[in-house]
């Protein structure tokens, strides 16, 4: 076998922000595609990328973005940080309207585009771009007062090109009053001047926001912020509609967490067609096996960023270089390949595999290879970083409280498994409504902090809802088990 000259310190493993990772010099080559997600986002209907939080969405955009760059197609990131700023600078910290939120974010979006246009269009259609500006201006104010009363004061002029111009504060040749239809046609044509620019301009423009879910931090409260991404995936469909209506190949994409998409179905949002047919979610098929695991997709990942980091090994195939870099448990009974580890200790996300190979390399940057053991005094760190990274998850959960409370009850129990009455008996002296215990143990499942027991003793089999073939639902009978980097951090 080939030695191996170096050490594990010099292979990058990742950022655990995408945005960050898409610095490297080299980032393209770093990217692995997983199931072809790529060529699937560049297909005109797909425009929503979902995953769990550490799956890669981010990373998937900005390797997106930069591939398609070039002197046709302009591409640009926003990040959810652009979008409070223009809210900011519309309403301040007024709440939107309900039944005005479609116009909301219409209005951003055609606002966020046209700015993107003016930097890349030059001579007349430049000046055409900067003419559409004085209608911004004039939707702006106008959109201040629609968030709050049913008719919009705003000062008209003549323009010979788009028959509005905007005078706000000001002496215009006509002042009119007018109501939510005529607000609305100023944002069709608007809309429609825009788009014969990007037209004549011969250039495709991709406009992608980042994190959509961060907003639940910026909203205030989470019925509010349910509204909002409800209302922003429903413009977004349809803006993309009228993109392709004039037979444009520009787009709109956003990222958002599977677990959001959830909560909106959850609250009644219509939104399984959409996902189903315009989203691409970010799943890592990454089951646990004994043998090859050089095959398992994350450990593909993994080694194909081994690889670029460290060109000697470039004429590797996977299966010598795994060997090379990592080293399995060969003891009887006991035996398990370290990727198997790590996925039985992790949700198997690309953040899982790159935080705990990180950890790894910090505790042992001599190392010139990822050995078994140390794996397993790699997981008490490891686990810290999980938790907080769970933690983030659950922020957006309306049974966060509760959700909390169980891990606080479990640490001081130290028990490892629990039927639906013992659970009940910890937390709520028994006294908690089937119903919504029900509840709060199907959420603790699709975080994956409880799985489903099968079999007895010596023949148990494990349930996790992050992993291949999980029922959508648990079986209540069943007795329930922590998830084994949940019991390290809290010392179970």
């Amino acid at each position: 076998m080939t030695a191996v000259n170096g050490r594990i310190s010099d292979i990058f493993l990742g950022k655990t922000d995408g945005a960050n990772e898409a610095k490297q010099v080299n980032f393209e080559d770093l990217f692995y595609d997983g199931d072809g997600w790529y060529d699937e986002l560049n297909e005109t209907d797909k425009f929503l990328v979902t995953g769990r939080k550490g799956t890669g969405k981010s990373i998937l955009i900005n390797y997106f973005s930069k591939k398609i760059k070039s002197k046709k197609n302009i591409s640009e990131i926003y990040q959810t940080s652009r979008v409070m700023e223009r809210k900011l600078s519309i309403i301040g910290n007024n709440r939107i309207k309900d039944e005005e939120m479609g116009a909301f974010w219409h209005f951003i979006l055609l606002d966020f585009l046209l700015k993107l246009v003016l930097k890349e269009v030059r001579g007349s259609l430049f000046s055409r771009g900067k003419e559409l500006q004085k209608t911004v201006k004039e939707l702006d104010f106008g959109l201040q007062n629609l968030m709050v009363t049913d008719k919009i004061d705003a000062s008209i002029g003549a323009n010979s090109n788009h028959g509005i111009s905007a005078n706000i504060g000001g002496v215009s040749e006509e002042t009119k009053q007018f109501n939510k239809i005529e607000y609305y046609d100023k944002i069709d044509e608007l809309q429609d001047a825009l788009f014969k620019v990007i037209k004549n301009s011969r250039k495709n423009f991709y406009m992608i926001f980042d994190d959509l879910d961060e907003l639940s931090s910026k909203f205030a409260g989470k019925e509010y912020f349910i509204k909002m991404i409800k209302s922003f995936l429903t413009e977004l469909k349809n803006f993309n509609e009228d993109l392709y209506s004039y037979d444009l190949s520009s787009k709109v994409i956003a990222t958002l967490r599977t677990d959001v998409i959830n909560q909106l179905q959850i609250e009644g949002s219509n939104l399984a067609k959409l996902t189903k047919d315009s989203a691409i979610e970010m799943k890592w098929s990454s089951p646990r096996q004994k043998t090859d695991p050089w095959t398992v997709p994350i450990a593909k990942m993994v080694l194909n960023k081994i690889r670029v980091s460290l060109p000697e090994y470039k004429t590797l195939n996977n299966r010598e270089l795994y060997k090379l870099f990592f080293e399995d448990n060969t003891k009887r009974k006991l035996e398990k390949t370290a990727i198997d580890y790590i996925l039985q200790n992790s949700f198997g996300r690309p953040r899982d595999i790159v935080l705990f190979l990180s950890d790894y390399k910090k505790m042992f940057p001599e190392d010139n290879r990822f050995g078994y053991r140390k794996l397993t005094q790699s997981l008490g760190e490891f686990s810290k970083d999980f938790y907080n990274e769970l933690q983030n998850e659950m922020s957006i959960s309306s049974l966060k409280d509760e959700q909390l409370e169980f891990l606080d009850k479990i640490r001081n129990s130290k028990v490892r498994e629990y039927t639906f009455e013992e659970i009940n008996n910890l937390l709520y002296n028994g006294e908690k409504e089937k119903e919504k215990l029900e509840k709060l143990i199907t959420s603790l499942y699709k975080l994956g902090i409880l799985g489903v027991v099968k079999g007895d003793r010596g023949n148990k089999t494990y349930e996790f809802y992050y992993r291949d073939g999980a029922p959508e639902q648990p079986s209540f009978a069943n007795r329930f088990l922590l998830h084994a980097a949940i019991k390290r951090y809290l010392s179970i």
